[in-house]
């Protein structure tokens, strides 16, 4: 007579002294401007970043794919103290705003490439229209029908070395 039985184990990888796990990727918006977009990281812990930073550059492209303008992401890290509760003061005025219309509608796009350390806790990241909500209530017409189609170029997790290494003995 078979019988099954669950077993569940947790391990903590102790052999390492990085605190942190490297996200490393390159993802491509081809019609969505790099202005409007941010890479924001959450985990259990409480910790929040909007538009998190790491080595993140964006790159803003024509409606070809040709590169324009390439830019450090800058970003701000709110911890558990803070929470969601924060209140943001944006600046941007209506030249700003006039400025992002033009880039809608000329069909700009924007890659997002490079790498952001995270807590090696349950959480998520991800690319995100978030952290520029306010400026949609100036833009309605242009983002109510918003393409965020994308495509993921590369993503992995960890530092080159460790992934050049399991690729070398684990194929």
């Amino acid at each position: 007579f078979f019988q099954r039985r669950w077993e569940s184990e947790m391990f903590i990888d102790e052999s390492k002294t990085e605190e942190k796990l490297q996200i490393n990727l390159d993802i491509t918006m081809p019609v969505m401007p790099c202005e409007l977009l941010s890479f924001d990281a959450q985990d259990v812990m409480g910790s929040h970043e909007v538009d998190a930073h790491g080595n993140l550059f964006k790159e803003r492209l024509t409606s070809k794919g040709d590169v324009i303008a390439r830019e450090e992401m800058k970003g701000s890290h709110y911890g558990a103290s803070s929470g969601l509760t924060r209140h943001f003061s944006f600046s941007y005025d209506n030249g700003d705003v006039d400025r992002i219309r033009k880039m809608i509608h000329s069909g700009e796009g924007c890659r997002v490439a490079g790498f952001v350390k995270v807590n090696k806790v349950p959480g998520n990241v991800h690319l995100s229209t978030y952290s520029h909500s306010y400026l949609f209530g100036s833009l309605y017409q242009e983002t109510r029908n918003m393409n965020i189609s994308h495509t993921i170029n590369h993503i992995s997790f960890g530092v080159d070395t460790d992934i050049s290494f399991i690729k070398k003995n684990f194929q």
